[in-house]
């Protein structure tokens, strides 16, 4: 079967690219059996193109409460404009995009977006003053779903 082969796939097709290395890759096979050596459970995080990193899980067997699939991009450390902020300091973020469920996605699903903001010295980049938002945000339609994909036509 190999469930990761989807959530690895997802991660290629957020980043629109292979990944450059590897940092970990785990998984759990049956040993036994009609489906030995197939995969039933895996993690694995990867560093894409542009400092992106990617990371991925699933597992079809679990405790009590099972955990779905999720694959996480945590995207590069950005400057943002900020005119509030004097000219010797500077505001920068590290977005982290969590979607969990996609593959039993009939079960549940959902997006969570976590933001962490430095406020940091351009002068020796002594970072002053850290904050962190986070959000959970779910779009059955193109309209929910807000921005460019508002405007797509979706079924009714």
């Amino acid at each position: 079967m190999g469930i990761g082969t989807y959530n690895f796939a997802v991660l290629r097709l957020i980043f629109d690219a292979e990944p450059e290395e590897c940092f970990s890759c785990d998984f759990k096979a049956f040993t036994e059996g009609i489906h030995h050596d197939c995969d039933y459970e895996f993690k694995t995080k990867s560093r894409f193109p542009n400092r992106g990193v990617g990371e991925a899980f699933s597992t079809l067997q679990g405790p009590t409460i099972w955990h779905p699939s999720y694959a996480t991009v945590t995207h590069k450390q950005v400057v943002v404009l900020d005119k509030t902020l004097p000219v010797s300091l500077e505001k920068l973020v590290t977005r982290e995009v969590t979607l969990h469920g996609f593959i039993h996605a009939i079960f549940w699903h959902r997006i969570d977006i976590k933001d962490a903001f430095e406020i940091r010295s351009k002068v020796d980049s002594r970072v002053l003053k850290k904050r962190k938002e986070s959000r959970s945000q779910k779009a059955y339609t193109p309209q929910e779903a807000g921005r460019e994909l508002a405007r797509l036509n979706g079924e009714d």
